[in-house]
């Protein structure tokens, strides 16, 4: 391993700090902005070099990988709290460049705590399984919250409000508001609806007109079944 360097990585940049473990130079550079585009370029001339890397398993290490792999470095992904806990308790001044050469010392000396790194139809299946997560989870929490504001204006229960028969029901309902529960010093609200004219959905929809206090349940943010 000619060179050894270490890897600090933020969205808007990278901190890199090696060592020429023939000559026992050390150097340093930041890579701006921290994009693909940048790292490919950053890591051209280090192409055949006996290149080793250590970065910390933190948002985005995969491209970073993948351009280092590109250029045929050895790559050695840490896991970022276990990595942390070899700084031991004494406190020391954080900056990215000291991070990059923690990492880097680490590796020297044999000590990174690795992480396995997957192939990429492995970490394709991951994120297709996460967002799948998250979706069901949010579905979940917009049913909820349309079941709070039907039950809120007296109406009744109705199972699966997502699905189509339920969307379309839902697109007749109309929901009243009392103007007698309004605040004496302005107009009847009701922090559960959004305006249709309104730009931002933490507007509160009032109506000051006693004609038009029924209002279409569709108003409400409709999520597609997933």
């Amino acid at each position: 391993m000619p060179i050894v360097m270490g890897l600090d990585q933020h969205r808007a940049q990278i901190a890199a700090e090696w060592i020429d473990t023939v000559t026992g130079e050390v150097s340093r550079a930041r890579i701006v902005p921290g994009d693909r585009a940048a790292v490919r370029a950053f890591f051209e001339p280090f192409r055949g070099s006996g290149l080793e890397v250590a970065l910390e398993a933190t948002t985005g290490w995969r491209f970073v990988v993948e351009e280092l792999e590109r250029v045929e470095a050895e790559v050695h992904l840490a896991e970022a709290a276990e990595a942390s806990a070899l700084k031991g308790k004494k406190r020391r001044a954080k900056t990215d460049f000291a991070d990059a050469r923690h990492l880097r010392e680490l590796l020297l000396i044999g000590r990174i705590p690795e992480s396995w790194i997957p192939p990429a139809h492995i970490l394709d299946l991951r994120a297709r399984v996460r967002t799948r997560h998250l979706l069901s989870h949010q579905r979940t929490e917009w049913q909820q919250r349309m079941h709070a504001v039907l039950y809120h204006h007296g109406v009744a229960q109705r199972r699966d409000l997502l699905n189509r028969a339920s969307r379309e029901w839902l697109a007749g309902v109309q929901l009243v508001l009392p103007l007698a529960r309004a605040h004496p010093s302005g107009p009847a609200c009701n922090p559960g609806l959004v305006h249709p004219s309104s730009a931002s959905p933490n507007r509160t929809a009032c109506r000051t007109d006693p004609d038009s206090r029924a209002v279409p349940f569709e108003l409400l943010p409709r999520q597609r079944r997933c």
